[in-house]
């Protein structure tokens, strides 16, 4: 009897303790935005992110001079028939779209590894910040509360890029020789989504870099001379 007692006065410790700690994860002010920042790099990390061979601008001339119109040089400032010279300034719009995707994709990556560094500062941060046992006003709550909404928001507009690069980028090596203007619009519409990846980066990059100032001046708060 005893011990069935003691057993459940050891159940009903368990269960205090574990309501408290979950009360005290709910007061804790960083830890909705740990886990807004971790969700957000997960989904940065699953982008389907465009191949080199796809951007090569060799795909672009060698795929439309196989196309039926052309058996002269598209490219070349001396071709006088009707249309062509409009065609040759398509293939250089295509050929400016693959260079800026290229450029897009090298300033994500960086922006990328920027942000996850600037996470891992921040992890540090809130771990000397809870050791301290130090607080946050209810303004620099709010703020928090505010910035996790964003990073959600950046979070989803990161998420619905995806899908809408690679393949579209494969499949538009296949449209220089049948369409160059079906061309254009596929990679019109991938350079899109590319920026709305470089600057939501961008931005999480930023807010991370926001939060990590509050937080170094919780920690490390400057003395009055």
């Amino acid at each position: 009897m005893k011990k069935t007692i003691m057993i459940a006065i050891s159940i009903a410790l368990i269960g205090v303790m574990a309501i408290g700690l979950s009360a005290c994860n709910l007061r804790d002010p960083f830890t909705k935005t740990e886990k807004a920042f971790a969700e957000a790099v997960e989904v940065c990390d699953s982008l389907d992110d465009p191949h080199e061979s796809d951007l090569s601008a060799a795909n672009v001339q060698t795929n439309f001079v196989q196309s039926e119109e052309s058996d002269i040089v598209l490219l070349s400032a001396t071709v006088e028939e009707v249309g062509i010279l409009d065609n040759a300034e398509k293939i250089q719009q295509a050929l400016d779209y693959l260079a800026n995707i290229r450029t897009r994709q090298t300033e994500l990556n960086g922006s990328r590894a920027s942000v996850k560094v600037e996470i891992s500062t921040f992890k540090t941060g809130v771990k000397s910040f809870r050791e301290q046992g130090l607080t946050l006003t209810e303004e620099e709550k709010q703020l928090l509360e505010d910035y996790v909404a964003e990073i959600k928001e950046l979070r989803e507009a990161i998420k619905g890029t995806i899908g809408k690069v690679y393949v579209k980028l494969k499949d538009t090596r296949g449209l220089y020789r049948v369409s160059i203007d079906a061309a254009l619009d596929n990679l019109a519409s991938v350079s899109a989504q590319m920026d709305i990846r470089l600057n939501s980066a961008g931005r999480l990059y930023e807010i991370a870099t926001e939060i990590n100032t509050i937080l170094d001046a919780k920690i490390n708060p400057a003395t009055e001379e």
